[in-house]
């Protein structure tokens, strides 16, 4: 064996510590492109109808709420929005690997049946 051999140690301890800024998002979809560098971005999503930014009510003779008279905008439930939770930028490599961990994630969990829903 080597001098340099005896001096390059044989493992690596990796400790995982969560940022102060992390948190968990939800998504229910996602945008995948390249990027001018010839990197992947991945940017989740999560998509609902449009809510109105104002809404104009009735109110009842007992002083409650009633009806809506009008909404602003008036979308009618047509509009859908896709609001960005979080993005990804990843390597080649990096995007290969994590399809890999994914599929075996969801392979594993799949025979386990443990969400049988999906």
């Amino acid at each position: 064996m080597s001098e340099q051999d005896k001096a390059f140690p044989s493992e690596v301890v990796f400790e995982l510590e969560a940022d102060p800024s992390y948190r968990i998002v939800a998504s229910n979809g996602a945008m995948v492109g390249p990027t001018s560098r010839g990197e992947i971005k991945i940017d989740f999503f999560v998509e609902s109808a449009k809510l109105p930014t104002k809404t104009i009510n009735r109110l009842t003779a007992e002083h409650g709420l009633g009806e809506i008279i009008s909404q602003e905008p008036d979308t009618q439930g047509a509009v859908f929005v896709r609001r960005l939770q979080v993005g990804l930028l990843l390597t080649i490599s990096q995007a290969r690997e994590l399809i890999k961990t994914i599929s075996e994630k969801a392979d594993t969990l799949e025979q386990a049946s443990v969400n049988p829903n999906d």
